[in-house]
């Protein structure tokens, strides 16, 4: 019924052709493609399956598969005909202005992230593959199609002779400079011909983005193994040197865009479209820095460049340029340093002269209080105290005493362009100070001053004085660098013994020596009641010791916060919100601060806790991002590190987190925080053992961290008796806030060993004694697994009722749902499951996060697989494909996986998953010990079945082994009993 009625194009995938749809009188577009895409029934499934997924993608900028079939053995698939022009026919035409670029990229960046949601990935992505309507609308063309030409292995292994005419027949139809294109466009993932995921995707869009604003594409050859290789090793050239004057957020995006690392680019579409809608709003209120990059040379591709009214602004400087040339003093440097352009400042540090150890400590709290000053004062970008004590100990710097030797090798580390570098001298009591201001690339000398001061009691008003000459030396006019000093003395304490003791403090806080630190905060705050970032930071000892509460100190310190800079006042008050569990006003203000870009470490470090701990903010990635965002700005914010470490193990990014590792190794010799993530990376590397003699070898294995990290290992080789004998002492030993989770790695001991009240009942008491803390969320999953153990005693409503406990105490946490449905799947509830299923629709709709949907798919393929419809449950499975590994529970999945090709007859697919499962790799960390002992039965029933009776036995017995004598007894084991005393009967009759 459909009337071919001209060629519109060919490609890689076959011919379009205008024609008309004689049933409902309307154009299409029909793409045919290659014979060879149906030629076994094994590749018809495959097309069928691909094109019938792409054609349930509904969103106006995708445009719609209306149908699929074949005729005279070609398969085709009508289209909605969209008539306008491809980005390519309208970027070879026109430049975009910025408004275009977001509106373009707004509308890729949301059918995208529609399709991810669904399960489908372009795998294509190109200008040619996006047109622009006559109406102005954008539309994806040709989603999930490429996937078709992908190879399929043979049983021997390598690609069947069918799947190689197909690439010949790719090649054949993308001449002519087709495929380079099309290669310009791949991830480095897709290059290499490792599996894509929706990742790929963001990649192929990043490129897009970078040519739409800048006439060329970032990765660029003269031929199709060049440009290849350009994607897998050279870096792009900042987008701000090829499209003149741009947003510094739109180079961020598409910088991000192009990570080669698929774990550091953007893991969502949609969190991609936010930022560009984020920079829209910023446009529109004129809030959006611009980056000026170096004027390229002007070529028919440069003039498509983002282009500002610049010219009289252009003569203004030239006419200055001029006047400044014939007025300047003859000793004037032409080739100095531009004044109002100073680069990143450092004050590296202050040689003590009077006392070489500085035990005074006034060298370092000079340096604080300096870079402090500059940087609150919002004239010059200034690095970081922290960043420069990381810098120094990198050249050999680890004493307290500054030795100037190591400045300019610091500096450059640090990467500042300008670096301050004194001596302090004492007179009697007076103190001398001289500074000078350097180059570090040429060592030039820019300024020097000399300041003094009666006594030590004046050292705000000396940094101060200090601070304010070096940004008149910077550059900064005098009325200027008046008016932006910063009041020290004003901001933090008059009182400099107070202070002292805060830089002791910090020192002290940095290396997570957390009982020295709080003395020295609350000696500080002894000094100054109103030292407000002292109570701060006593709050954060005992929070990041895990010594109690610091809420106490908090709410003493917020009368004082009015004399914080702003941003400081904010964040104090939000940690104050996310310590009352007021997370939602909490999460407002750090978001307002961080999307704002403020260089403050704290800032990103709590957002990242709640990102990390609170089930409505639950997401791993995001995390991942602001703990990096941490490390960027203070390199020594050692807690960041074993949050980012177990981030990146979390998603399978083991190079990542090994390159974390071994840079906190050579940070940091000899601290045991490192040796606990080496232990850790070892266990999810698969050598388990070596994981576990590392951490009983630690000198340090008394401590608390140390002893927890290998009661989990313990528990994941199975090794009960030592955990319980770990938990005996840490119950003596440590603070109260651990003692929820060493009931609940008693349980997990208890579970394999089969004593199953025990365990019920270390679960629930775990649960009591988390209270309103943070471990909300584990005592709600402590509840849903204590409702499991009930089902498989054969107390099942017991189990549904203990499980909807734990979503009373967190409703957000979408695990938790899971557990439920399948409970209630377990008793034949459908429709129940269907109506958690709904229920926990709702709540990830009003979540923040994106990572509950992998629970909302798990159980929606649990349940459309026991109604018996299959391909729902496929296209289930499907979904959870396009999500960031950090969101997904391997273990858990693997088992979904292993049911539904069970189901669908592939045991052999199924055996390997339920194998996968029982991998402790695929544990991310935390031990399921009753899900692994559940899916042994589910495993040994299946061998079972298809005859592999050896397997099956072993697999039988060693569920026995766990739960045959459990306390109470499990309802299967009397079936697992005599279902191997049948096969020992046959295989007594066989041999016999």
């Amino acid at each position: 019924h459909f009337k071919i009625t001209a060629k519109l194009g060919e490609g890689g995938m076959g011919e379009v052709y205008l024609a008309e749809d004689t049933k409902l009188g309307r154009e299409v577009a029909i793409k045919v493609l290659p014979a060879a895409l149906t030629a076994d029934p094994e590749r018809r499934l495959r097309f069928e399956r691909e094109a019938q997924a792409a054609a349930a993608l509904d969103h106006p900028n995708i445009a719609v598969i209306h149908e699929v079939g074949e005729a005279d053995g070609h398969p085709f698939l009508v289209m909605q005909l969209v008539k306008g022009q491809t980005l390519r026919q309208i970027l070879a035409d026109r430049r975009l202005s910025l408004k275009e670029w977001l509106q373009i990229a707004t509308a890729i960046s949301d059918g995208l992230a529609h399709a991810h949601k669904n399960g489908i990935v372009h795998r294509d992505l190109k200008p040619e593959n996006v047109m622009l309507t006559d109406e102005g609308q954008v539309k994806l063309l040709d989603f999930g199609l490429a996937k078709l030409l992908e190879p399929t292995p043979t049983a021997a292994g390598g690609t069947s002779d069918l799947d190689s005419k197909l690439q010949t027949i790719s090649r054949e139809l993308t001449m002519a400079g087709k495929v380079l294109g099309t290669v310009a466009y791949m991830s480095p993932e897709q290059a290499r011909g490792e599996t894509v995921d929706h990742r790929s995707d963001l990649f192929s869009f990043g490129v897009i983005l970078y040519e739409m604003a800048g006439g060329q594409r970032p990765f660029q050859g003269d031929t199709e193994i060049e440009s290849l290789h350009a994607t897998l090793k050279s870096e792009a050239q900042p987008l701000s040197d090829v499209a003149g004057d741009i947003p510094a957020e739109a180079e961020r995006v598409v910088r991000k865009a192009l990570e080669k690392e698929r774990e550091r680019r953007y893991q969502d579409a949609a969190d991609l479209a936010t930022d560009l809608r984020n920079l829209e709003r910023d446009l529109d209120s004129g809030t959006a820095p611009i980056v000026s990059g170096q004027a390229p040379v002007q070529t028919a591709s440069a003039t498509r460049r983002w282009m500002f009214p610049t010219l009289a602004i252009l003569g203004l400087a030239i006419a200055a340029a001029i006047l400044w040339f014939m007025t300047r003093e003859p000793n004037e440097d032409p080739t100095g340093v531009a004044k109002g352009a100073p680069g990143t400042v450092a004050v590296v540090g202050f040689e003590n002269l009077a006392d070489p150890a500085d035990t005074e400590k006034l060298g370092r709290m000079l340096m604080g209080l300096v870079t402090t000053d500059l940087a609150e004062s919002g004239t010059l970008p200034v690095v970081s105290v922290p960043q420069i004590l990381s810098a120094l100990r990198k050249v050999g710097g680890d004493s307290d005493a500054f030795d100037p030797a190591l400045a300019s090798e610091a500096a450059q580390i640090a990467e500042a362009s300008t670096m301050l570098v004194g001596q302090i001298g004492k007179a009697g009591e007076k103190l001398i100070l001289t500074a000078d201001l350097i180059d570090v690339d040429s060592g030039r000398t820019l300024g020097s001053q000399r300041q003094e001061a009666d006594s030590s009691t004046e050292l705000f008003a000396l940094a101060g004085a200090i601070a304010q000459q070096t940004r008149e030396q910077l550059g900064i006019d005098s009325d200027t660098a008046s008016t932006t000093a910063f009041d020290l003395a004003h901001a933090l304490t008059d009182n400099e013994e107070a202070y002292r003791h805060y830089v002791l403090g910090e020192t002290a806080l940095q290396r997570l020596e957390v009982l020295p630190a709080l003395a020295e905060f609350e000696a500080a705050i002894a000094e100054d009641p109103s030292f407000a970032l002292a109570y701060y930071k006593a709050a954060s000892a005992i929070t990041w010791g895990a010594l109690g509460d610091g809420r106490a100190q908090l709410e003493a310190g917020l009368p004082h916060i009015g004399r914080l800079p702003e941003h400081w006042q904010t964040t104090y008050r939000a940690v104050v919100e996310s310590e009352k569990g007021n997370n939602d006003e909490a999460w407002k203000l750090f978001d307002e601060l961080t999307r704002s870009g403020v260089n403050l470490p704290d800032a990103y470090y709590w957002q990242g806790e709640i990102a990390t701990h609170e089930s409505r903010y639950w997401d791993p990635r995001k995390a991942n991002e602001l703990f990096e965002r941490v490390l960027d700005l203070d390199p020594s914010y050692r807690l960041v590190f074993i949050h980012l470490f177990d981030g990146y193990v979390m998603g399978g990014d083991m190079p990542t987190a090994r390159r974390l590792l071994e840079r906190y190794k050579e940070d940091f010799p000899g601290d045991p925080t490192v040796d606990r993530a080496a232990a850790a990376l070892l266990a999810a590397e698969g050598e388990l053992d070596k994981g576990i003699a590392l951490l009983e070898a630690l000198e340090g294995g008394s401590d608390t961290p140390t002893r927890s990290r290998l009661e989990i290992l313990q528990l994941m080789a199975g090794n009960w008796q030592r955990v319980r004998e770990l938990t005996a002492v840490d119950e003596v030993e440590a603070s109260r806030i651990d003692w929820p989770g060493m009931a609940a790695k008693r349980a997990q001991a208890a579970i394999g060993e089969g004593q199953l009240g025990e365990a019920i009942a270390e679960l629930r008491e775990a649960a009591n004694l988390v209270g309103d803390s943070y471990l909300r969320s584990e005592a709600s999953q402590w509840l849903a697994l204590a409702g499991r153990l009930l089902a498989v005693t054969g107390r099942t409503e017991l189990g549904i009722e203990s499980a909807r406990e734990g979503i009373a105490i967190d409703p957000y946490w979408s695990k938790n749902y899971f557990d439920l449905g399948e409970l209630q799947i377990a008793v034949g509830d459908l429709e129940g499951a269907r109506q958690t299923l709904e229920e926990l629709s709702r709540i990830n709709q009003d979540a923040v996060t994106v990572a509950g949907r992998f629970s909302e798919s798990l159980l929606r393929a649990e349940i459309e697989r026991t109604a018996g419809n299959l391909d729902l449950a496929q296209k289930a499975i499907n979904q959870i494909d396009a999500m960031a590994p950090e969101y997904r529970w391997a273990h858990f999945e693997h088992i979904g996986r292993a049911r539904l090709l069970a189901a669908s007859g592939d045991a052999e697919g199924a055996i390997a998953a339920y194998q996968a499962a029982l991998d402790p790799r695929s544990w991310e960390g935390w031990p399921a010990v009753g899900s692994r002992i559940t899916t042994l039965l589910e495993l040994a029933r299946l061998e079972d079945e298809i005859g592999d009776i050896d397997n099956a036995r072993i697999h039988y017995q060693e569920y026995l082994d766990h739960w045959g004598d459990a306390d109470p007894p499990v309802v299967a084991v009397p079936q697992v009993r005599a279902r191997l005393a049948e096969l020992s009967l046959e295989t007594a009759s066989e041999t016999s």
